[in-house]
């Protein structure tokens, strides 16, 4: 009799005492647990959003990574979703998706990676991640969030030397950035190239504060004699928002200005593009001039080829539609020109 009291003892003891690392099927966990007959309490936990850090650029890509911990008995299977919602509009969701993990045991810590990529547009967000395991006890640890800012870059390109004269002879290259976006700027790279004379040179990681700008300066230029050359400086900087000023060119030559890609303002002369940059069939200019007569618009490629002239009124003013269906992507330069005076305005084409 006493050895049977024993045996029932240490089987309530036994039974009392859940066997660690007995895992279930998918989405699932059993123990030792024979009081109940039932699967022991389930608790995992979402405790942080380790990728994409709070801050990133506009255009930067990443893949969602969130840490999990079990708090309880082995775990198989456990499926977990990454959301970002916009924080002005809640119903505008810009990324979902749920993936699984493999065995977690007790106390154990887990990063899950997610499949899918994104790549948010600038503004405030927030990203939550959610451990939805069946059964589990404890609710309120099943998700973390993070707020997400994808902040505004836009640093703007100018060639300040070479000018678009120059003597032959030894030239300074230096080109001015201007950060015209919301945030501080790092610039991976800016190139510089001179052709047909061979020149390039370029520098890397230049960093600009908001509202400011920053001169770079590379190798000198060697200007041959009677020379007429194309300067191209452009920067390499993916989380841009606005690429249209990324790329300045200047027309070098001997005898004097043919023109620069931006607008070059005289008196009474004014050019304006619409759409720029330029993504359709039809380029709309509107223009004025500082005295009626005869004058002209003319588009060039990069490398100061004309691609086409159109004749205008005699008006001061007026509106002209070309049709550059045909035209591909690149950066132009359109003139508009009375004789004495030109004005310059860089065209973007993208396709």
């Amino acid at each position: 009799m006493q050895g049977r009291i024993g045996l029932a003892v240490l089987s309530i003891a036994l039974c009392a005492t859940p066997a660690p690392g007995y895992v279930g099927s998918v989405g699932e966990v059993r123990t030792a647990d024979c009081q109940s007959g039932q699967d022991a309490d389930i608790d995992v936990a979402c405790i942080g959003i380790t990728i994409p850090p709070q801050t990133i650029d506009y255009n930067t890509a990443f893949t969602p990574q969130v840490q999990v911990r079990n708090n309880r008995y082995t775990v198989y299977n456990v499926p977990v979703r990454f959301v970002i919602v916009s924080t002005s509009d809640p119903t505008d969701t810009v990324y979902q998706d749920t993936t699984h993990i493999g065995a977690i045991g007790y106390n154990q810590t887990h990063l899950v990676d997610f499949t899918l990529e994104c790549t948010p547009d600038p503004g405030l967000f927030t990203m939550t991640g959610i451990t939805e395991m069946p059964g589990d006890t404890y609710p309120p640890n099943d998700t973390c969030a993070k707020a997400l800012l994808v902040r505004e870059v836009d640093v703007a390109t100018h060639v300040s030397s070479p000018g678009t004269y120059e003597e032959p002879g030894l030239v300074e290259v230096a080109v001015r950035l201007t950060n015209v976006g919301s945030v501080p700027a790092m610039v991976p790279r800016i190139d510089v190239t001179i052709q047909p004379s061979g020149y390039h040179d370029y520098e890397e990681n230049i960093v600009i504060g908001v509202g400011s700008s920053q001169s770079v300066g590379l190798i000198p230029w060697v200007c041959p004699a009677g020379c007429h050359e194309t300067c191209t400086a452009y920067i390499t900087y993916s989380a841009d928002m606005d690429h249209s000023n990324d790329t300045d060119i200047v027309f070098v030559n001997p005898t004097g200005i043919q023109g620069r890609v931006e607008i070059e303002h005289y008196a009474g002369m004014s050019l304006t593009l619409s759409p720029s940059p330029f993504t359709g069939n039809v380029l709309h200019i509107e223009y004025g001039l500082n005295r009626a007569g005869a004058a002209s618009v003319a588009l060039f490629d990069i490398s100061g080829r004309p691609v086409l002239k159109r004749s205008l009124g005699t008006a001061d003013a007026g509106r002209v539609s070309l049709d550059l269906r045909k035209l591909s992507a690149g950066v132009y330069l359109v003139q508009l020109d009375d004789g004495p005076r030109s004005s310059f305005q860089k065209l973007v084409v993208q396709r």
